[in-house]
């Protein structure tokens, strides 16, 4: 198995790789996915607009290494496959897809979308 690097400037690199293997492979069944963007933010929160079809994952997301921010990336992914479901059990079922795809489980926090744990390359990453 390849070593994992969590340099930020890789993990940025390579979110911004499946961030457009995604969207090549969603566009078939959504065209609009081309106008879609990734940035990341220094601020607490990532986020999904869909008034300027943009994701935002946080830095801290990017600095906890490449689980986390691919975990973020695909969280925020999952709310374009389902607008207007927030956090219900549709995004949830969208949301598990993407993670499965990429062997990635997480621990949902009682009460709350997010998780404090994610189980990815054969280890558990908690958050920084």
């Amino acid at each position: 198995m390849k070593a994992i690097s969590n340099n930020p400037t890789h993990v940025k690199l390579y979110i911004g790789k499946e961030f457009n293997r995604i969207k090549r492979r969603m566009l078939a069944e959504s065209p609009e996915i081309l106008e879609w963007h990734l940035k990341i933010t220094k601020g607490h929160k990532g986020k999904c607009s869909f008034r300027s079809n943009k994701i935002t994952v946080p830095m801290w997301a990017i600095k906890s290494g490449k689980a986390w921010a691919l975990y973020y990336m695909l969280h925020e992914f999952a709310h374009i496959l389902t607008p207007y479901h927030y956090h219900d059990e549709t995004y949830r079922a969208a949301e598990d897809r993407l993670l499965d795809e990429y062997g990635i489980t997480i621990k949902r926090l009682e009460k709350s979308p997010y998780p404090n744990s994610v189980f990815a390359y054969g280890k558990a990453w908690p958050i920084h």
